[in-house]
């Protein structure tokens, strides 16, 4: 959570903790490789969730979404060869959507 605050200090802890549970997938063996992909990326990269970079996790392309959703100033990936924004179609770790 803390990394969250600190990259968008309008969010407090708990709003952070709430936005991640509902963009974190529950899949069969679980969430934690999620979080951990998660939390790897973030201390690479602290201003992930306000550079618009498109090489990142999805887990953290759906926090974005949920954090604009909610209000935050985020900065929502595009595709780069459409420029679209969005969660699913244009995400993938070039970039680009499908073909």
């Amino acid at each position: 959570m803390s990394q969250i605050v600190m990259a968008v200090p309008e969010a407090s802890t708990e709003q952070a903790r709430a936005a991640l549970e509902d963009a974190v997938p529950i899949p069969s063996w679980g969430a934690a490789r999620f979080l951990e992909e998660f939390a790897e990326h973030m201390a690479a990269h602290p201003d992930a969730l306000t550079s618009g970079h498109t090489q990142c996790p999805r887990v953290l392309v759906r926090l974005i979404h949920t954090m604009h959703d909610t209000g935050f100033p985020v900065t929502r990936p595009a595709c780069t060869r459409c420029g679209k924004v969005t969660v699913v179609r244009c995400h993938g770790s070039s970039g680009q959507g499908p073909n």
